[in-house]
């Protein structure tokens, strides 16, 4: 028989530290390393947070859980934003005395506990709760009651819904199908067994999957297969067909296929990417782009044949350009879709990765980062240009007051009117800094193309007008454009707010050519004032 002593099991205790309501009005804050851990709740205001490299959009009744040592910015949208914070601290339990009849509480790391975005079903509830204990902060009287509130706080956080779920209704037979796919993907798989483990039919199956998972069982296990082979590939000492058998393929050479068609270049390319001396040729900025994620490309040149350039000369020119690049001699040539007829003789000097225009202008630089292995680098810089955006908007907000602006292209053929949506400098405008479009201009179109004489009478406050292809004439399109009675009766060419610039139009491809457009437009605004 067993006579040691039973010493009661050690238990969490979670006692509130303080409470506080704040506002603020700064367009940027900075959070670094909290002492004890905070519960946020948002109580008013809009804006973007920026915790741990994950960006997240701040609503009010929104609830998060800051951990120590978490690195958290904030950019406003609104004018101001007001919280509550809640600091409180973990102890345990550990009997002592004689026969054990006290209980000594020890300082402990927080155990197993959720942290950011907390989605609440009840958040007016949890909102009642904070308001009574923020309103009882400095009654002594009976601290009993504050304690037990702050737990019932707690207890309401630690049930909330998981917020990471991909679909509230996923079936849970297709989970432990996915599951199990994602620890055996490397042995053959068969989906008549799948399906059978699920209960269903093949083409029952077939279709749930895809239903709830977005893609089809194939797929999904070339998926699982593909990660896993990037991740053995960017290991050192790992040969393609080692790295071919660990995931699933029996034939190396047809893993070398797949490889090339699901994640774009070949085995070899991936495993040596982060040694590669790369060459941009590219008429949007790729160069910056690559320079944003931490890479310096050895040349960078544009065959692009502009309005303007004979055709004796261009060749003169593409001649140049591609001795430059074989001189250079790249591992790798990156280039756009502007260079496609070219793509031949890119091809004759290395491998070449050609990426097509998106309008999206993020999708190629995420893929250029994937290509290179710099992922986590593209976050980054995308999660602190939002933020620099959100600022921007905020001051551009307050500062343009409801005025409108137009964005115009003139060049040797015609004047371009920009509208609102398919190019990044319109999204950028129009959706991202939230300006306000002037009246008479496209809105659910890329743009319309004028004559000088055909320009329709323009209302708008603030006018931002690009001179493109200058050696082809566009000068002389702009003056004939300036000598109209429709530019001489638009509000902002009589108030003087027409401001030329630069070519905001390739700048708006790149992360450093948007935070510059924000820049020269902040500059702007407060110049006018």
């Amino acid at each position: 028989m067993n006579n040691q002593p039973r010493y009661p099991a050690p238990y969490s205790i979670y006692f509130l530290h303080s409470i506080h309501k704040r506002r603020y009005c700064k367009e940027l804050m900075r959070y670094r390393h909290f002492p004890v851990t905070m519960i946020c709740f948002i109580i008013k205001g809009t804006g973007t947070l920026l915790i741990d490299s994950k960006l997240i959009e701040i609503k009010p009744l929104q609830l998060y859980i800051f951990k120590p040592n978490m690195d958290i910015e904030i950019a406003l949208q609104s004018e101001s934003i007001e919280y509550y914070t809640v600091m409180f601290r973990h102890f345990t339990s550990a009997a002592v005395g004689k026969n054990h009849q006290s209980i000594q509480l020890l300082r402990a790391p927080l155990p197993a506990f959720p942290a950011g975005y907390i989605p609440m079903e009840d958040p007016a509830n949890v909102q009642a709760l904070l308001h009574s204990l923020y309103e009882k902060r400095n009654e002594p009287a009976d601290p009993f009651q504050s304690h037990i509130q702050f737990q019932e706080l707690l207890q309401q956080i630690l049930q909330a819904p998981a917020h990471d779920s991909v679909k509230p209704l996923i079936r849970h037979s297709i989970q432990q199908i996915t599951a199990y796919m994602q620890s055996n993907f490397a042995g053959k798989l068969d989906m008549v067994k799948l399906a059978t483990m699920a209960g269903m039919t093949t083409s029952s199956f077939s279709r749930l999957f895809k239903k709830t998972i977005g893609v089809s069982p194939i797929e999904y296990l070339t998926q699982l297969r593909m990660e896993s082979a990037k991740h053995l590939l960017s290991k050192p000492g790992y040969k393609i067909k080692q790295v071919s058998a660990a995931v699933g393929y029996e034939n190396e050479f047809y893993f070398s296929r797949m490889f090339q068609q699901k994640v774009g270049v070949s085995p070899t390319f991936f495993m040596t990417r982060y040694r590669l001396k790369i060459a941009v040729v590219s008429c949007l900025k790729f160069q910056d782009s690559l320079r944003s994620l931490g890479i310096e490309p050895i040349v960078h040149v544009n065959c692009f044949k502009y309005p303007g350039m004979g055709d004796s000369e261009h060749a003169h020119v593409l001649s140049c350009r591609l001795q430059e690049l074989e001189h250079a001699q790249p591992d790798v040539i990156i280039a756009d879709m502007f260079h496609q007829e070219f793509q031949e003789e890119l091809i004759r000097i290395t491998p070449t990765v050609m990426f097509a225009v998106d309008p999206d202008w993020s999708v190629n630089y995420r893929n250029i980062a994937e290509l290179l292995g710099r992922e986590e680098k593209a976050e980054q810089e995308l999660n602190q240009l939002a933020l620099h955006t959100t600022a921007a908007r905020r001051l551009l907000a307050r500062s343009m007051d409801n005025q409108t602006v137009t964005l115009m292209q003139v060049n040797h053929l015609f004047v371009r009117i920009q509208g609102t949506i398919d190019h990044p400098l319109n999204e950028l405008i129009y959706q991202e800094l939230g300006l306000k479009p002037g009246s008479n201009m496209p809105m659910q179109t890329k743009s319309i193309e004028l004559a000088p004489q055909w320009l329709p009478p323009l209302e708008t406050d603030h006018l931002f007008i690009q001179k493109n292809h200058l050696r082809a004439g566009s000068e002389n399109m702009y003056e004939q454009m300036c000598g109209t009675h429709a530019w001489k009766a638009i509000k902002a060419v009589q108030q003087g707010n027409v401001m030329l610039i630069p070519n905001w139009f390739s700048m708006s491809w790149t992360s450093g050519g948007r935070r510059a457009i924000i820049d020269q437009l902040v500059e702007y605004q407060k110049n006018t004032k």
